[in-house]
C-alpha cells in the first residue's frame, strides 16, 4: 500500500496518515515479535526495539540470535527491525492496523477542530447544490477542512438564488455527525441572529425571540444600542439577504 497516495486521494491530512502509520508499524512489531517497547522510525525505515532478558527474550536465544554474547538476567538491549523487509504476514496486520489507527485519528482530529462548533456559526464555501441538498466547504485558520451539509428544510428561500457555486456565506452548525464526519448547517434556524451578534460582541448577550426567515428577526440583548451597535446591525442583516432585524434590550426586572 502507498500510504502517501492513500492520503491523497481520500483528503487525510498527511501528519495523520504517517502518525497512523507509525503507530500500526509498532502495533503489528508487538504481535508478531512479542516485544512491548517498540519505537518505529519512518524516515529510517526502522523499528527499534528494546528486549529485556528474560522477560521479553530468554538468555540463550539472546546469546544466539542477536549475538549478546555476555547477556544475563535483567539485562536490557536494542535491536532494530527493517521495515520494508518484514515477512507479508507482518504487512497484512500493518495494513489493518493502518486503516483502524487513521480512522480513530481523523475521528480524533475532527472532533478536536470542530466539535466545540455545534450551535455556533461558521463560514463557508458552496461547492455543489443539486437543489435538494447544498454542499458547503468550511476551512479553519490552520487549512484543516471539513465537509457541511444544508439540506433544503433548512434553507431560507428568499435567498436560494444566492445557493450558488463558490458563494461564500455564514451558516448555523445545528449538528455534528461522525459517520461521516458533516457538520449539518442552517440558515434557517431562529438561532442563527443570535449567534451571529455573539460572533460579533461575545462579550455580549443575545436571544432571539421570534424569526421569520429572510423577512425579519425579533432579538434581545444587553449590548448597548448605539452607533457602533447600529453597524454591526446592518452587517448581519446584509449577511441575512437583508433580514430586518429588530433588536431590543431585556427588559429591566
Amino acid at each position: 500500500m502507498n500510504f502517501v497516495e492513500y492520503a491523497k486521494e481520500r483528503g487525510y491530512d498527511e501528519n495523520i496518515v504517517l502518525l497512523a502509520l507509525k503507530l500500526a508499524v509498532e502495533e503489528s512489531a508487538r504481535r508478531h515479535y512479542g516485544i512491548v517497547a517498540v519505537n518505529a522510525t519512518l524516515k529510517e525505515n526502522k523499528v527499534h526495539m528494546v528486549f529485556r532478558i528474560p522477560k521479553d527474550i530468554k538468555k540463550d536465544l539472546a546469546i544466539i540470535a542477536h549475538d549478546q554474547v555476555n547477556a544475563a538476567d535483567d539485562d536490557v538491549f536494542y535491536s532494530f527491525l527493517k521495515i520494508n523487509s518484514q515477512p507479508p504476514e507482518f504487512v497484512k496486520t500493518v495494513k489493518v492496523l493502518f486503516i483502524d489507527a487513521l480512522e480513530t485519528l481523523n475521528l480524533n482530529k475532527f472532533l478536536e477542530t470542530w466539535g466545540n462548533l455545534k450551535h455556533d456559526v461558521v463560514y463557508g464555501v458552496i461547492c455543489s447544490n443539486d437543489q435538494s441538498t447544498v454542499e458547503v466547504d468550511i476551512q479553519n485558520q490552520d487549512g484543516y477542512n471539513a465537509k457541511g451539509i444544508m439540506a433544503k428544510k433548512f434553507w431560507v428561500k428568499s435567498e436560494i438564488a444566492d445557493y450558488k457555486l463558490g458563494k461564500g456565506m455564514m451558516f448555523y452548525v445545528s449538528k455534528i455527525s461522525t459517520s461521516p464526519l458533516i457538520l449539518h448547517l442552517s440558515r434557517s434556524s431562529i438561532h442563527f441572529p443570535e449567534k451571529l451578534f455573539e460572533n460579533r460582541q461575545p462579550w455580549n448577550s443575545f436571544k432571539s425571540a421570534k424569526r421569520y426567515p429572510g423577512e425579519k428577526s425579533f432579538l434581545r440583548t444587553n449590548a448597548p444600542l448605539d452607533k457602533q451597535f447600529t453597524d454591526i446591525v446592518k452587517d448581519i442583516s446584509s449577511e441575512l439577504s437583508g433580514e430586518i432585524i429588530e433588536i431590543k434590550n431585556f427588559k429591566k426586572k
